[in-house]
């Protein structure tokens, strides 16, 4: 059986239309050391459905959900700028993302 072997799992979703109208696709420049913090910041937040390290210029890229632009530039000021180690952002902001229609909740 694949669920008692761990191979799959059941869980609920959230419908993502349900609850933002707007993602942005963030890039970040930083020193391995702020890469790291902001990992572990930001994978506990419910309004990030994607995030990744990356090779070249922006090391660090992050996929995040909102409902309007002031929601983002706030997320941009106080969640990443204020992370010493910061060296460069980028943030193109559009519609939501096509895929995933669905984030898991994360529970506090």
């Amino acid at each position: 059986n694949l669920l008692r072997e761990g191979i799959l799992t059941i869980r609920g979703a959230l419908n993502i239309d349900r609850f933002y109208t707007m993602s942005a696709n963030i890039q970040i420049e930083a020193d391995s050391k702020a890469i790291e913090k902001l990992i572990e910041k930001l994978e506990k937040k419910q309004e990030i459905y994607h995030l990744a390290k990356r090779s070249g210029r922006y090391n660090l890229a992050i996929g995040i959900l909102a409902h309007n632009i002031e929601n983002i530039e706030n997320f941009v000021e106080n969640e990443i700028r204020a992370i010493p180690g910061v060296k460069n952002i980028e943030a193109l902001i559009g519609e939501l993302p096509i895929f995933p229609k669905t984030i898991p909740p994360r529970l506090a």
